[in-house]
């Protein structure tokens, strides 16, 4: 077993995990430590053959990686298109104030505001089970955080909207 560098909170997470016997790959991330657990040998095999040959850091790694963590599409196409901007060395400062941070469930990544609705709604749809409903979905700009019931439409609309206006 690895010792992982990461938050000491999470780590008997981890050994619950690993004690269970959940197959994993490590390291995959682009920093050479971390876990990334499947529900199956055949999960794993298959992330493992979709990997194969691509370079880490690579923009088809980030797109690759943020569909098997399950990503909403339209963040992981506006995430992987910064991604590979600023490998181009242009700047991206103006997209970056278009996204806000998502927690649902402990899965957590950045929304591309113009998506908001449509990508919190597929993960509410996708990750639907009575564990992901009874925590809520947090939204994380710079200045606060919101929270919203999962499921509740009639607030994310409201915070789209409001986020939608601030970015006139």
């Amino acid at each position: 077993m690895h010792e992982p560098k990461g938050n000491p909170r999470l780590k008997p997470w981890l050994d619950r995990l690993l004690a269970a016997g959940y197959p994993y790959v490590y390291p995959h991330n682009i920093l050479g430590d971390g876990y990334l657990f499947f529900h199956s040998e055949k999960e794993k095999q298959d992330y493992i053959n979709l990997m194969e040959g691509v370079q880490i850091n690579s923009t088809e790694y980030v797109r690759n990686l943020g569909h098997v963590l399950g990503f909403p599409t339209n963040s992981i196409s506006f995430f992987t298109d910064m991604w590979q901007m600023e490998e181009e060395g242009k700047n991206v400062d103006h997209l970056e104030n278009q996204t806000i941070g998502v927690n649902m469930s402990g899965i957590m990544f950045s929304a591309h505001i113009p998506h908001l609705m449509e990508d919190i709604s597929w993960m509410w749809q996708r990750y639907n089970q009575t564990e992901a409903k009874q925590y809520p979905t947090i939204f994380d700009t710079t200045d606060e955080k919101t929270i919203i019931k999962h499921g509740d439409y009639t607030h994310l609309e409201i915070l789209h909207q409001q986020l939608e206006w601030a970015l006139w």
